[in-house]
């Protein structure tokens, strides 16, 4: 079977390779250098983008940063705003600390969600990355609970009461 030959497209018909027209040029775009303790990977507006070390160009403005180690169960997000053509660097340290939560009379304990119950019910000790987490305790018996935001930083091992007797 013959195979029917091909158009020959003339320049002016042949189609043009799509280009980002609100893409900055080269030299407008910020050379940024990521460095973790521990290694992350990193996800730009979403988008994963490699693991760290890293440098990317990125186009200059506001960018939204996740860094995740799942196997260390780590995560932070942040925001970072690039100017044009200015090299930056995104670096951190990420410490882990202790938080310990006290309950009187005793509950169910939870960080973010996750049960850090253990026996006794009214003391838990759990180790956290730095970050902001939201503590709740539950006794279903007295029919109360009481919920605080907590903030771990710096490596700095934190405390944190609750009385279900007072409400």
């Amino acid at each position: 079977e013959v195979e029917a030959p091909k158009p020959v497209l003339s320049q002016a018909e042949k189609p043009t390779p799509h280009r980002e027209t609100n893409r900055p040029s080269g030299r407008d775009e910020a050379l940024v250098m990521f460095k973790t303790e521990p290694t992350t990977e990193v996800f730009i507006d979403g988008k994963k983008r490699g693991s760290t070390p890293l440098e990317l160009r990125l186009s200059p403005g506001r960018h939204q940063l996740k860094f995740v180690n799942q196997g260390l169960g780590f995560s932070r997000a942040q925001q970072v705003v690039l100017s044009p053509g200015e090299p930056a660097e995104v670096s951190f340290v990420a410490r882990r600390s202790k938080l310990a939560i006290h309950v009187e009379p005793f509950a169910e304990m939870f960080v973010d969600g996750k049960s850090v119950t253990t026996q006794p019910k009214s003391f838990s000790e759990v180790e956290l990355w730095d970050g902001r987490y939201l503590v709740k305790v539950s006794n279903q018996e007295l029919g109360k609970a009481q919920e605080q935001n907590v903030e771990i930083k710096n490596g700095q091992d934190t405390e944190v009461r609750f009385n279900l007797f007072r409400q």
